[in-house]
Order: C-alpha cells, then sequence, then structure tokens
C-alpha cells in the first residue's frame, strides 16, 4: 500500500470547521459532517467544550493506501443568549410624588438563556441604562413625570456572548390637581 505524503496529508485535513458552543456538545452531536465517507473521527465522544480552536482527530482511509491520521480545527463559537424582562402591571406607572424610584430594578422580571447564570446571578450581573425620553437624558433612577425607557445588559460568560434586553417602559403620571380655586368677587 501507498503512503500519504506530508503535503497530500496537509491537504486531506485541510478543511476547518465552526459551531456554536451548546451544553454536552460532541463530535458526535454537533452538526460537523466530514468530507466524504472515506473520514472517520478517531474520537467521537469529544467534548467540545473549550471556546476557540479545537484539534480533532480524524482518520482517512481509501484503497491501495496506508490509512491516515490528522487533525480537523474546529472553531467552537460563544452562543448567543437571550434576555428577556417584564414588570408587573402593577408597577408600569406611578403617580408623581417628587421622591425617586431607584429600586426599579427589584420588580424588574428577568429571564435569559444563559445557563451559565442562576436568577439570582443574573440579576446581580445585569447593568441597566435609564433613558427618560422627555429630554433624551441618561439617569440611574426614575422621578420626573414621563416616560422611562430601561434596557439591561446581561455581560459575555465562558459561552455565552453578551446579551441586551428590549427596552421595557415605566411612565410616571402627572400628579392630578385636586385643588379648587375660589371665584373672585
Amino acid at each position: 500500500k501507498a503512503t500519504f505524503t506530508e503535503a497530500q496529508k496537509a491537504e486531506l485535513f485541510a478543511q476547518t470547521y465552526a459551531v456554536t458552543w451548546s451544553s454536552g456538545i460532541t463530535i458526535e452531536n454537533s452538526d460537523i459532517q466530514l468530507p466524504n465517507g472515506n473520514y472517520t473521527w478517531t474520537n467521537k465522544n469529544q467534548s467540545l467544550d473549550r471556546i476557540g480552536e479545537n484539534d480533532c482527530e480524524a482518520t482517512y482511509e481509501i484503497a491501495n493506501y496506508n490509512a491516515v491520521t490528522g487533525n480537523f480545527k474546529v472553531t467552537v463559537n460563544k452562543a448567543e443568549p437571550t434576555l428577556t424582562a417584564g414588570i408587573p402591571e402593577a408597577k408600569k406607572t406611578f403617580t408623581y410624588t417628587g421622591t425617586a424610584i431607584t429600586d426599579f430594578y427589584t420588580f424588574l422580571q428577568l429571564s435569559t438563556t444563559n445557563s451559565e447564570y442562576t436568577e439570582e446571578a443574573a440579576k446581580a450581573a445585569v447593568t441597566y441604562n435609564v433613558v427618560y425620553t422627555g429630554d433624551g437624558t441618561y439617569d440611574d433612577t426614575i422621578c420626573n413625570a414621563g416616560t422611562y425607557k430601561i434596557t439591561a445588559n446581561l455581560p459575555a460568560t465562558t459561552h455565552y456572548k453578551a446579551a441586551n434586553m428590549a427596552e421595557v417602559t415605566i411612565t410616571v403620571k402627572k400628579v392630578e390637581n385636586k385643588q379648587t380655586i375660589p371665584e373672585m368677587k
């Protein structure tokens, strides 16, 4: 049987692959398809848990040649998480009191597909941006009458990219003036 040259071997294993990380991902349960039926993975249960470039060994066999083993480069990319938030109906609208609402984040209901965060850890890690739509300024409190748009950002982790959620809105209504002015005589 003939033997592949180093140049032929390099060409046989030149293809690179990319996959997106998911919990428990291995060569076998990934969507990687080898170039043709002459390749087999050496360890199809090899974990693809490490973000970045991984060497994954395979063997190539055809008639009249000795089998050759080499590494394919498999790049594992971070997963794209979602971050959603809601506000209980009773907390969407306030009436102006002159006192700032600084604890708005305590009643936001957060949910993320980033499994590396517990619910409490996600709440602790999230950063918020508050925009007062009355003048477009950023603030970290809610006080004046008007509408406030809040966005939350969750930092990246080992296997997940950073996540930004859609805006949620809190409205502060003006105080109703219930005073009556006596008629002038």
